[in-house]
């Protein structure tokens, strides 16, 4: 009697699933939740001593440290300059319908802000109350003014770490009504069309931009260092870690950079207005604290803060004067390449730029954390090691101590580049999924199986893998292509010792060297017919042969180090791809790669 229950519980949970996979995707996730097929990690707790919600308020809302003279200074400056002179300054422009529609569907956050609202009743009353939420939002656009009730945040403390032992180990997320997301998401599209147009950001800046990602900025940063030491150079990568960066922006500060880089007055009072007056909730479980009202930075978790944050740092890449400088919102790269007999000049060089960097940082008031900011040598094995410990790089009169790994924009970078703590931390990920699913086996059907391997394991690998894919080595190639394997005998029930390659052409996949292929080609496609990002197009030589179309001119190298390279790869990928798939647009080239990549694999099989 027991196997029986057992056995119709089982058929009766892959039914239900069945049905709903068929007829209700979008919540199979839920339903896959409410069975406790899969449950996401749990949420790292919040200590006892720390559950002081008006505590907690109070340490998030005071953080600003800039003296008013520093504040002055950089408020007169900017609001007396113009980076350049503008043919037309920028102004917000009224948006119709359509365009407010367009901005409601792009909405992710399901959450409700101060005023209850959530986007799934916004979405019901859409086709009732659009031209009245037009006509609202043209308003504040052409007066310069941010409705009050849209500034109140209920901010939801995350921990940055898995022991959070201070306020300062959590993030605060801001959690705003869904109202002013749509406002926001007007501004910043106009905004950001303005930046591109006059070229505001420094090409280096990698976040919040179209066709920019952190694939693209670890792909410059890697693909510098791995020409440097190529030559037989070293090559130094130094990662700055702000303090509380968004926390910290200086309002006046911030509106004069606004004036300076060409906003009118009437587009820097509605930017002015959305900062100023701004209130706060810290909820804490059942605890809702008073609110506190906040005099600096941009609330973490809304739409126009992350940009506002690229535009305040805009100019800080002007600061150095020998490294390279790479940014991605307000995480900040430093490389400098050097031979080996040059390192005392090297290092006097990496050191005089990390000081001008936090003078204008301090000037703006952001701090830079010494003890959260690493940095690591590449370079020939041998030459490495006799220099290693003769790198004084310093930050405020603090030695850095040189780390064999280091986590840069969530990939483990190691000193020789083979990327295998990466791929270690990623592969327990995916077994431990791939263990959650395998328990589950029998509730599930096929079509089901497929789906969360592909969901839950191997998209692990899919970030990065044009930066990590051509430097693995074959243990781990090998080691990525058997979690793949360990997917295809959960999905048909094969043994751990029997021929398994062969199903793979049943599921419709491609192995895991021909996906990291296929991303790779396609994120070169898209440099190409784009020109963007510039740092990487701008690597690239053409052919001067008209009749060889798009064919990239491989570069010189010495060692075999320099195939791990993006240029290297570039060329390798591209030159084989057919001409008329280079022709294609985004979604058809992937599409027809796709097809002729899985054909060549099953033709093999």
């Amino acid at each position: 009697m027991r196997n029986y229950t057992t056995s119709a519980i089982k058929k009766e949970k892959r039914a239900y699933l069945d049905f709903k996979v068929k007829h209700d995707i979008n919540q199979v996730w839920k339903h896959l939740r409410t069975l406790d097929i899969y449950n996401k990690r749990k949420a790292v707790g919040i200590p006892a001593h720390l559950n002081d919600a008006d505590m907690m308020n109070t340490s998030f809302a005071n953080v600003s440290t800039l003296d008013s003279q520093s504040e002055n200074k950089l408020v007169k400056f900017y609001s007396e300059h113009l980076r350049k002179v503008f043919s037309k300054s920028f102004s917000f422009a009224e948006v119709d319908e359509r365009t407010v529609l367009r901005h409601i569907s792009r909405v992710k956050s399901k959450s409700a802000g101060s005023d209850g609202i959530t986007i799934k009743m916004l979405n019901l009353c859409c086709p009732y109350i659009l031209p009245y939420l037009t006509y609202l939002i043209n308003v504040c656009l052409k007066t310069g003014t941010y409705p009050d009730d849209w500034k109140l945040a209920y901010v939801t403390p995350l921990p940055k770490i898995s022991k959070p032992s201070t306020v300062n180990d959590l993030r605060p997320i801001s959690i705003l009504p869904v109202l002013s997301k749509v406002l926001e998401k007007v501004m910043s599209e106009q905004i950001n069309e303005f930046l591109k147009v006059e070229s505001i950001l420094p090409n280096t800046q990698s976040a919040f931009r179209v066709g920019y990602s952190c694939t693209t900025a670890l792909l410059n940063v890697t693909n510098d260092i791995i020409c440097s030491v190529d030559q037989g150079a070293l090559s130094a990568l130094v990662l700055l870690d702000f303090s509380k960066a968004f926390d910290t922006i200086n309002h006046k500060i911030l509106i004069s950079i606004l004036n300076y880089i060409g906003f009118n007055p009437n587009a820097t009072r509605l930017v002015e207005n959305y900062l100023e007056g701004r209130l706060q909730h810290v909820v804490l479980r059942e605890h809702i604290s008073s609110a506190i009202s906040i005099t600096s930075g941009v609330p973490q978790g809304s739409v126009l803060g992350p940009l506002l944050f690229s535009i305040y740092t805009s100019n800080f890449h002007h600061s150095v004067h020998h490294v390279k400088f790479h940014q991605y919102a307000d995480d900040v790269q430093l490389q400098f390449s050097f031979s080996a007999s040059d390192s005392v000049k090297a290092i006097s060089h990496i050191n005089s730029d990390i000081k001008r960097i936090v003078h204008t940082s301090e000037l703006h008031g952001l701090r830079i954390n010494p003890l959260k900011s690493p940095f690591i040598i590449f370079g020939p094995r041998r030459t490495r090691t006799d220099h290693i410990n003769n790198l004084a790089i310093k930050i405020k009169d603090m030695v850095l101590v040189p780390k064999q790994c280091v986590k840069n924009l969530g990939l483990w970078m190691d000193y020789d580049l083979r990327f295998k703590q990466h791929i270690t931390a990623i592969s327990r990920r995916a077994f431990g999924n791939l263990k959650l699913i395998f328990n589950h086996r029998q509730s599930l059907s096929y079509h089901l199986k497929v789906l969360l391997c592909e969901s839950l394991v191997l998209s692990n690998f899919n970030y990065c893998d044009s930066v990590y894919g051509p430097c693995l080595d074959r243990s781990d190639t090998d080691r990525i292509q058997k979690i793949q394997n360990s997917c295809l005998r959960l999905i048909f029930g094969v043994k751990k010792y029997e021929r398994i390659s062969h199903k793979i052409k049943e599921v419709g996949w491609l192995n895991m060297g021909n996906r990291r292929y296929l991303h790779s080609a396609t994120l070169f496609h898209s440099i190409i017919t784009n020109c963007t990002p510039r740092y990487l197009y701008e690597k690239i030589q053409f052919s001067s042969n008209i009749r060889l179309h798009k064919l990239i001119t491989p570069p010189l190298h010495r060692t075999k180090f320099f195939e791990r390279s993006y240029v290297y790869n570039v060329a390798k990928i591209y030159n084989l791809l057919p001409t008329d798939v280079k022709m294609l647009g985004m979604v058809s080239f992937k599409t027809k790669l796709f097809k002729i990549t899985l054909d060549r694999q099953n033709m093999s099989l």
